[in-house]
């Protein structure tokens, strides 16, 4: 699991599967990581196949525990793969969560009831990490 620390993940642009790159603009669309649970704030663009619980967004939003929470990591591209589940009151979302050493990041969420979609953005130490000044993060000593 992820060592008392925390990361988020900023998006900046949502990436429908039939459709264009959407850039998204303000704060608030993330992806928070913080030892074995996950808080959510995703847009969403794409077709729904199921309907929503009562009192749902549209988006993806989830707060709670990771299930079959697996780390990778490519020594040759300098990336670290996260693949995990989450859920929320209704639906169950498998995600593929990729960061690189520069801190770029993207986000791949399926679902049995939406199309998939993939997010592209930036991840964030937010509590001590061991190296914040600079444009690379040195995520491995940090999540693994």
């Amino acid at each position: 699991m992820i060592e008392s620390k925390m990361y988020k993940f900023e998006v900046h642009r949502v990436n429908p599967v039939q459709s264009s790159p959407i850039v998204l603009r303000g704060d608030g669309y993330h992806l928070t990581l913080a030892k074995d649970s996950l808080d959510t704030y995703l847009s969403y663009f794409g077709v729904r196949y199921a309907r929503g619980g009562i009192g749902e967004s549209g988006g993806i939003e989830m707060k709670g525990h990771l299930e079959e929470y697996e780390v990778e990591y490519d020594e040759e591209r300098h990336r670290i793969t996260v693949k995990f589940i989450g859920r929320n009151r209704s639906e169950r979302f498998d995600m593929t969560f990729s960061i690189f050493k520069n801190g770029n990041s993207s986000l791949s969420v399926s679902s049995m009831e939406r199309s998939t979609i993939s997010y592209s953005g930036k991840v964030v130490p937010q509590k001590n990490p061991k190296k914040t000044s600079g444009k690379n993060i040195n995520l491995k000593d940090n999540l693994i």
